[in-house]
């Protein structure tokens, strides 16, 4: 497809990196007639038990294999794996790492106190994480931490999104009484706003990305609802802060062409 379709500028894509033929692999796919298209790969950390594949030495092999030839890793985890990918990072200085969908933070907590202790620890983890400057951060995957009884009432503050074409996976952040109304949807977005101005503090515009998560989005919300929800969060940054979310940090991160900074503000 990214041979065949000019808008696929790179492909961030998959081999098993617990596996003792990892670079031949990983070979198969660069030596594709569009292999230079490959930019990085992302491996579902978040779907092992406990710290997964971080605890393993074949996947650290893996990794140094991909620092040689230069290629990215997104790094898809847990809250709770996030001291792991931190010790990972810096055990690999040189790798490039971007975090996706800010590694599931609670949302549920409340913008407006001190936070739960599950909060304060992800926000903890997530300022030491900020620190190593080989990692970046991904927008992206907040909208499917709500409910599905969250997103219905969420209809009477943005247009209706997509009809939803298949189940969600039930690792959704339910109300006690499993219902949603107004005050629950606004502070679940406080707590998104407050959540993404961490991280922006803390990576700053130039290691940070946007990511739609499309389409695993489409479960709870839509493209452009999306869109809109991050326009809001970064519409106070410099039009050049704004462009790097945008584009310039995926630029930079995957190596790819894209659009020259704008010299007015986004709209």
């Amino acid at each position: 497809m990214a041979g065949s379709v000019p808008q696929i500028s790179a492909v961030v894509g998959w081999a098993d990196m617990r596996a003792t033929d990892f670079a031949e692999q990983l070979g198969y796919l660069r030596s594709h007639p569009h292999g230079q298209k490959l930019r990085g790969l992302r491996y579902q950390l978040q779907e092992e038990d406990g710290n997964g594949a971080l605890d393993s030495e074949q996947f650290h092999g893996s990794l140094a294999h991909l620092t040689d030839l230069g290629l990215t890793f997104d790094l898809i985890i847990r809250a709770d794996q996030l001291p792991a990918a931190a010790a990972c990072a810096q055990r690999h200085p040189h790798q490039k790492f971007v975090l996706d969908h800010l590694a599931k933070p609670p949302l549920w907590a409340s913008p407006n106190s001190e936070g739960t202790l599950e909060l304060q620890e992800w926000a903890a983890q997530i300022k030491s994480l900020a620190q190593l400057p080989n990692v970046y951060a991904k927008l992206s995957g907040l909208m499917t931490l709500g409910s599905p009884e969250l997103w219905d009432a969420l209809k009477c503050t943005y247009p209706p999104r997509a009809q939803k074409t298949a189940p969600h996976s039930g690792k959704y952040s339910v109300p006690p009484d499993g219902s949603a109304d107004e005050n629950h949807v606004s502070s679940f977005l406080a707590s998104m706003h407050a959540v993404v101005n961490l991280v922006l503090q803390w990576f700053g515009p130039t290691r940070i990305m946007f990511g739609s998560d499309w389409p695993v989005l489409n479960l709870a919300s839509d493209f452009w609802t999306w869109v809109d929800i991050v326009q809001q969060q970064v519409g106070d940054l410099s039009p050049h802060e704004q462009h790097a979310v945008w584009y310039g940090t995926a630029t930079n991160f995957y190596s790819l062409n894209a659009p020259q900074p704008p010299t007015h503000a986004l709209e």
